[in-house]
């Protein structure tokens, strides 16, 4: 065999190796590319799906969630997807399947089951205000008879008196456990039905309690009808048990005696600490303003709007509606609330209730309270 022969074999079996090699490798990237377009298909189902169930869960809010997947959610609430920016208009507008969806636990009676009466005659004067401190897990071991979300009505009587109680909150949870392990046994007294909601602040903004009462007022309306609302705040415990959680015919400002003030009642034209209206009142006044940030002036908004709608104030006995202060770190004061108080009575129609938007971010039926979370600056905007 020539040389040129030779070379010419060794040539075509290079070439038979390299094509063999080539085909090989275009099998294994063939392969490689099906393995890789099924997860990347795999991976977009899973995240559709969580989509979907992320949607269900901040939309419709399951009844009997486990507690470790309430945890989970709210821990991580920024991941949320479909969160939508909600409004006055839009929640009126939204399907009554949507916005009562709790509507099963109210209690079920009989026909000849009577109307509750309260004697008035039986109520205690003065109580004791436990103020030791307390966990928020052994509060949750208390044996406090009340339902989970913090809702409870009499068994044996129809309650004449449906009251949600709304406690704006943030960074003060000793206060909370201190107050949930006073009011509950407090109000059972009284034959009420009632449930605690505790509506929270989430982000770093500045603190905005009108806004959240706003938002409370909204969101209470999924847990059926209320025909007493009571805006109280997390550090005020009352001190007699002859304070009514009910409604009257005007605005009525519950507190008007605090032990951090000796008792004494120095601010006429404020309408603060716990309070009661009605629903229709509310809406007549169009809630809360939402232009104060941090601490101061909310109050005596509120009382400029019912003087404005000639709705009038009725203040509880001095000697009889005494509360205590809890211990708390003081926040910071708004410097433009006397500027905005100046204005308040000109734009009462235009700032409150049918000018809020919010974002919701969870709501949680914990062991002795209705846990709201949202974010009141959904916009991010400047304050």
């Amino acid at each position: 065999m020539s040389r040129k022969s030779k070379l010419y074999n060794t040539r075509s079996i290079g070439f038979r190796f390299n094509l063999q090699c080539f085909v090989r490798d275009s099998n294994n990237i063939a392969s490689s590319n099906k393995t890789f377009y099924c997860r990347c298909f795999f991976a977009i189902a899973i995240i559709v799906i969580y989509l979907q169930y992320q949607y269900i869960l901040d939309t419709v809010w399951t009844k009997n969630m486990p507690k470790d997947l309430i945890r989970t959610q709210v821990n991580r609430y920024y991941t949320y997807q479909y969160q939508r920016v909600m409004s006055y208009e839009r929640f009126k507008a939204m399907k009554l399947a949507l916005k009562n969806v709790d509507r099963s636990e109210m209690p079920r009676y009989q026909k000849n089951t009577p109307i509750c009466f309260l004697n008035k005659s039986t109520l205690l004067g003065r109580i004791r205000v436990e103020t030791s401190y307390i966990s928020p897990r052994k509060v949750e071991r208390l044996r406090l008879g009340v339902m989970s979300g913090g809702f409870y009505a009499p068994s044996h009587c129809r309650a004449k008196h449906k009251v949600a109680i709304l406690v704006p909150f943030r960074n003060r949870t000793t206060n909370l456990s201190k107050f949930l392990r006073h009011m509950h046994p407090f109000l059972q007294k009284q034959l009420l039905q009632y449930r605690i909601f505790v509506i929270e602040q989430i982000g770093r903004e500045k603190f905005n309690k009108g806004a959240l009462y706003n938002i409370a007022f909204l969101e209470t309306q999924r847990f059926g009808t209320w025909n007493c609302l009571v805006f109280q705040d997390v550090d005020l415990l009352p001190q007699d048990g002859r304070i009514l959680y009910s409604c009257l015919r005007k605005p009525a400002h519950m507190c008007p005696a605090l032990d951090c003030w000796q008792y004494q009642f120095s601010a006429i034209k404020s309408f603060g600490g716990v309070t009661s209206m009605t629903p229709e009142m509310y809406l007549q006044v169009n809630g809360y303003s939402n232009a104060y940030w941090n601490w101061g002036a909310e109050d005596d908004d509120m009382f400029v709007r019912i003087k404005a709608s000639k709705l009038g104030v009725w203040r509880y006995n001095m000697t009889i509606a005494r509360f205590h202060c809890l211990p708390h770190p003081k926040n910071e004061y708004n410097p433009k609330r006397y500027i905005l108080l100046g204005n308040a009575k000109r734009r009462y129609k235009t700032d409150g209730l049918k000018s809020l938007q919010y974002k919701l971010i969870a709501i949680i039926k914990r062991k002795l309270f209705t846990h709201i979370l949202v974010d009141v600056n959904p916009f991010n905007y400047t304050v």
